[in-house]
C-alpha cells in the first residue's frame, strides 16, 4: 500500500496502489502514519518525500470504500473523518520536514496530502482536481487545507467550480512551491530535500512547532467543524443518490 525507503537521509513514503491511481483508503493512512513514525524514529533521516507510484499522485478517495462509508452511521463516518483528519495532522506537525513530489494526478484527499506537506513540487503534466461540489459533495476536510493555503477568494473558486487545474494553476495559488519537466521531478525533490536534511533537525523541528502554535489559535475549531461537516456531505440527500448509482448493482 505505502513502500518505505530510506536513502542519504531521506525516507520516502510511495503510495504503491497504481491500479487504482493510488486512491487513499483506511489501510492506506494506516500505512503513511506508520511511515511517519518510522522516520521520524530514525536519527539518520532529516526529511521525508512522499509520491505515488506510477503516473498518478493519488486519486482522492477510493470509491469503493466511500460506498460503503455512506451506508454507515453518523458516529461511524465521524470516526472515520477524524481518523483522516489526525492522520492529515500528524503529517502537518512532524519534526521532520515534508515534500510532496506530484507525479501525475491528483485529486480530493491527495489535495490535502499536497497543503499538508511543508513543499510541494510538481511536473508539468500533473493535474488538480476538487471535483466534489460538482457531484453534490461539500469537500469539507479539503476546505480548510485549502483556506490555510490559498486563501478564501482562491479557495472558494477551487472548490466550487470543480475544474481541472494545471500545475501553472497550483503554483499560482501558492499549492505548489515550483513546477518541472516530469523527468526532473526526483532529481529536484531530492537535492531539496538533501538540503532540508543537511539543516539541524533540532532547529527544523523547533521552527516548525512555532509555526504551529502561532498557527493554533486560528484553527483551533477547524477539527471539529470539518468533521461535522463531511459527515452532513456524505448523508445529504444528493449524496446518498450519487452513493446508490455508484453501488454495484447485483447480478
Amino acid at each position: 500500500m505505502v513502500k518505505y525507503g530510506v536513502m542519504d537521509g531521506v525516507a520516502t513514503l510511495t503510495f504503491a496502489r497504481p491500479e487504482r491511481r493510488n486512491a487513499a483508503n483506511r489501510a492506506v493512512v494506516d500505512a503513511l502514519e506508520a511511515g511517519l513514525g518510522q522516520a521520524e524514529r530514525d536519527p539518520a533521516v532529516g526529511a521525508v518525500i512522499i509520491t505515488g507510484e506510477g503516473d498518478s499522485f493519488c486519486a482522492g478517495w477510493d470509491l469503493d470504500e466511500i460506498v460503503a462509508m455512506a451506508s454507515g452511521e453518523r458516529q461511524a463516518l465521524a470516526d472515520q473523518f477524524g481518523a483522516n483528519g489526525r492522520t492529515l495532522d500528524r503529517l502537518a506537525e512532524s519534526n521532520l520536514p515534508s515534500i510532496a513530489l506530484v507525479n501525475g494526478p491528483v485529486a480530493g484527499f491527495g489535495m490535502s496530502l499536497v497543503a499538508r506537506c511543508d513543499y510541494a513540487i510538481a511536473c508539468e503534466r500533473a493535474t488538480f482536481h476538487l471535483p466534489e461540489t460538482a457531484l453534490g459533495l461539500v469537500p469539507a476536510i479539503v476546505a480548510q487545507d485549502m483556506l490555510r493555503v490559498m486563501g478564501r477568494r482562491a479557495a472558494f473558486d477551487w472548490l466550487a467550480l470543480a475544474d481541472k487545474r494545471s500545475a501553472r494553476d497550483a503554483q499560482a495559488a501558492g499549492l505548489v512551491r515550483e513546477v518541472v519537466a516530469s523527468p526532473d521531478l526526483v532529481e529536484v525533490g531530492r537535492a531539496l530535500a538533501a538540503r532540508l536534511a543537511a539543516m539541524p533537525r533540532t532547529v527544523i523541528a523547533e521552527l516548525k512547532h512555532l509555526l504551529r502554535r502561532l498557527d493554533a489559535a486560528e484553527r483551533e475549531q477547524h477539527h471539529e467543524i470539518t468533521v461535522a461537516g463531511a459527515v452532513e456531505a456524505l448523508k445529504s440527500p444528493v449524496a446518498q443518490g450519487l452513493i446508490e448509482r455508484l453501488r454495484p448493482q447485483p447480478g
